[in-house]
This record gives C-alpha cells, sequence and structure tokens, in this order.
C-alpha cells in the first residue's frame, strides 16, 4: 500500500491552488486525485471574473489580496490566464438597489476601491 503526507481531492481551481501553495512552502509528498483531466469539472464551466465591488468588507478584502495574484500569475505560472482589467457596471433600476448600491459605494470608498456613479445621461 502506497502512502503519501498529503491527497487533495479535486484538481479544479481550488484543488490546483491548494497544492500549489504547499509545494511552494516546501510540501514535496502531495498528490492530487482528479477522475478526469485537471481543471475540467465545473472549473473549466466557470465563467470567471475578478472584481473588488462586492457588498461586504471581507469579500471586498478577499477580493483586494487576490488581485496581485492574479497581475502576477503569467510570470510565475508560465501560462497566461487572460487576466485584462476592464471594469465593472452596476445597472440600477430600483429605489431599493439605489440605496444598495450607495452602501456599497461607501464601503468601496473606504476601502480604496476605484468606483463612481454614472447619471444615465453619461
Amino acid at each position: 500500500m502506497e502512502r503519501t503526507e498529503v491527497v487533495i481531492v479535486g484538481g479544479g481551481v481550488l484543488g490546483a491552488s491548494i497544492a500549489y501553495h504547499l509545494a511552494a512552502k516546501g510540501m514535496r509528498d502531495v498528490v492530487v486525485l482528479e477522475r478526469d483531466r485537471l481543471g475540467s469539472g465545473s472549473t473549466s464551466r466557470n465563467a470567471g471574473g475578478v472584481r473588488l465591488q462586492f457588498s461586504t468588507e471581507i469579500n471586498v478584502r478577499l477580493s483586494q489580496r487576490s488581485l496581485p495574484h492574479w497581475e502576477r500569475f503569467e510570470d510565475e505560472m508560465g501560462v497566461d490566464p487572460n487576466f485584462h482589467q476592464v471594469g465593472y457596471l452596476f445597472l440600477i433600476t430600483t429605489e431599493r438597489d439605489k440605496s444598495a448600491f450607495e452602501r456599497s459605494l461607501a464601503l468601496w470608498s473606504k476601502l480604496g476601491v476605484p468606483a463612481r456613479r454614472l447619471e444615465l445621461a453619461q
């Protein structure tokens, strides 16, 4: 019976990331189990998207911490992730949505997220 120190079940984005970071910390006995090709499960069907515009502070801060990793991904991994920062747009159609958006806008300002309100004429 073979033994290994770490077994990761699932070779999607999370499993692959865990394996990568363990190896980067010096762990050498890591096995990733995936029923098909790495990244071929739900990860391959994800539309993908990286944004800072969330309504909770913890999600904004987590996204802020992840951004530098995306920016240097190709240099570190040798694979172009096709990452482009192109902005994000919320369309507000109700007063309730407007109130929620204004709260989020205040949070983003507090956390240094570049965001602004556009009026209909713009």
